[in-house]
């Protein structure tokens, strides 16, 4: 854990974070800190299922790996939801691609 190599920079979304998490758990104790997110991740996370399409559908729009995953964590409702979550990535998209990326959230 602390003063391991990274193997790879990036972002995850809460899902993939619960994912590794509950393999680590398995194998053994989690530090304060990892069952602090653990717990987070558990609580609001997105349905597996519903996980999977969203994130294929919105890697379709061919948006890049950390909007996705900052859209899938703040589960959008409103427009200006996902304009915030756009801005802060510098990313700018048109009302088609915001009402295509609300339509995906809807179900969840």
């Amino acid at each position: 854990m602390i003063g391991e190599d990274f193997k790879e920079e990036g972002s995850l979304s809460l899902n993939e974070v619960y994912d590794i998490l509950s393999k680590r758990k398995e194998e053994s104790e989690l530090s304060y800190e990892q069952k602090m997110t653990f717990e987070y991740a558990e609580k609001f996370q997105i349905p597996s299922a519903k996980f999977k399409k969203i994130k294929s559908d919105l890697e379709a729009m061919e948006l890049n790996n950390n909007l996705i995953n900052k859209l899938l964590e703040l589960n959008p409702k409103s427009p200006e939801v996902i304009k915030y979550a756009a801005a802060s990535n510098r990313v700018t998209l048109d009302e088609e691609q915001i009402n295509k990326i609300l339509s995906e959230f809807k179900s969840v």
